[in-house]
């Protein structure tokens, strides 16, 4: 084990074969117990596994990919202006032109409205009228 400012692990089995939790140390002193060492040892593989993903050096087991918006295609669905737009799910105009130029995507909610805004445009003008 290494001691110091670096987390260290401690694990294995008590003498009766069962497996110990593995244990962060910090500076000589037990800071927590994490997890038993058979979960320690697969989230290792895990991250290992992660790291040659992401080097390209293993082929990810499965991906997915999300289609994206035309933001500039929903809004002109709906027949408003840019600014009217904007205004209507309250963002600022530069906001929804960078989406509509594709520099920026929409993420979490306003996604989620534009989604709603391409599969039911009336009913997304009406909610959104107060």
């Amino acid at each position: 084990m290494r001691r110091g400012k670096i987390w260290t692990v401690a694990g294995g089995a008590d003498y009766a074969g069962k497996p110990r939790p593995v244990v962060i140390v910090l500076d000589d002193r037990k800071v927590v117990e994490v997890m038993d060492k058979s979960l320690f040892d697969n989230l290792t593989k895990s991250l290992k596994e992660a790291v040659s993903i992401c080097k390209g050096e293993t082929q990810a087991s499965r991906r997915f990919e999300v289609e994206q918006t035309d933001v500039k295609a929903v809004r002109e669905q709906t027949g408003l202006s840019q600014r009217e737009f904007a205004r209507l799910i309250r963002v600022s105009v530069k906001t929804l032109q960078n989406w509509e130029q594709h520099r920026r995507q929409p993420t979490g909610p306003a996604a989620a409205l534009l989604r709603i805004f391409s599969n039911a445009p009336d009913t997304a003008i009406k909610s959104l009228h107060l």
